[in-house]
């Protein structure tokens, strides 16, 4: 007998064991699920396991490219240019120039180009933020419905902010007394990057306020890495939950690919956005990172 062989067999076999024995403190109960998945990765075992635990998937799951590389974001500087045509597709050639009281004694970090024309207030910073509000909307007796709101923030969009191309509407919320936030997100090369919003609140049938951020977005060139699927983007939020303690039912209304990152102000002219999955559920809005499966948040308010 080659009891050298034996021995390097037995060394082989014991760090296996170990490594399996490691999983299972990690992904108890989820390994068996995990480990059944790989040979046969199809929507019905996917959905045999979710449903193991009370999660119940709507809809059907997207498909995006097997490599994805990260994203360079930065802030979209607005000159002097930029910041009067924004004016005068928003409120028109006739709105004026208007002061913005602090409401403290610290002096603003930059001071915002604010416009006013009549009861609405527009307010641009060179950084690409810009807000909108209307003073005069009011509650109505009878509040618009859904369908209703996404018209009325559809029409703002298109003839009031030019329609800009790169955006896509994204959800429709409702809010308290009939009012809804009507949200549009920032698309680059088909897809989303979660950060660039268009956020409008509904009310009473007009815009009551509107707020937007728009970023400069590049492809890192090379360095693209394996992507998750969205099946396991979803089992991988599960598995976070179980191991956070969650239980409890809960629905995926959606899953959609993109990038995703805080937005940064520092020294840095550009920062970077990682490919996520987002998911909305019923208890919050997650984003699972599409290289890694790790929540790069936990939860938004859905």
């Amino acid at each position: 007998m080659d009891w050298g062989r034996v021995k390097t067999l037995l060394i082989v076999s014991f760090l296996i064991l170990n490594i399996l024995l490691a999983g299972r403190l990690y992904f108890v109960p989820e390994l068996e699920m995990y480990l059944g998945l790989t040979d046969r990765a199809s929507s019905e075992a996917v959905l045999r396991a979710l449903q193991a635990h009370e999660v119940v998937l709507t809809g059907t799951l997207p498909t995006v490219a097997l490599r994805a590389p990260f994203a360079q974001v930065s802030l979209r500087r607005l000159n002097h240019n930029d910041i009067d045509l924004l004016r005068r597709q928003i409120l028109g050639d006739e709105a004026v120039h208007s002061t913005i009281a602090t409401t403290d004694d610290r002096p603003l970090v930059e001071q915002p180009t604010s416009f006013v024309l009549g009861h609405e207030d527009l307010v641009i910073t060179t950084q690409g933020y810009i807000s909108y509000h209307n003073r005069a909307v009011a509650k109505t007796e009878a509040p618009l419905d859904a369908e209703q709101a996404v018209q009325v923030a559809e029409e703002f969009f298109r003839h009031r902010m030019d329609g800009p191309r790169d955006f896509v509407f994204d959800s429709v919320i409702p809010l308290e007394e009939g009012s809804y936030r009507v949200e549009y997100v920032q698309t680059f090369r088909g897809n989303r990057i979660f950060p660039g919003y268009i956020i409008m609140v509904i009310k009473g049938g007009e815009v009551a306020a509107m707020w937007m951020s728009r970023l400069n977005v590049a492809l890192e060139a090379g360095g693209a890495k394996p992507v998750l699927p969205a099946s396991g983007a979803v089992l991988s939020l599960l598995n976070h939950r179980l191991n956070r303690g969650e239980t409890g039912a809960m629905e995926v209304l959606e899953v959609l690919f993109g990038y995703h990152s805080p937005i940064y102000d520092a020294i840095d002219p550009s920062w970077r956005g990682v490919p996520v999955w987002r998911i909305r559920t019923n208890a919050g809005v997650y984003f699972i990172n599409a290289h890694s499966g790790v929540p790069e948040s936990w939860p938004l308010a859905n």
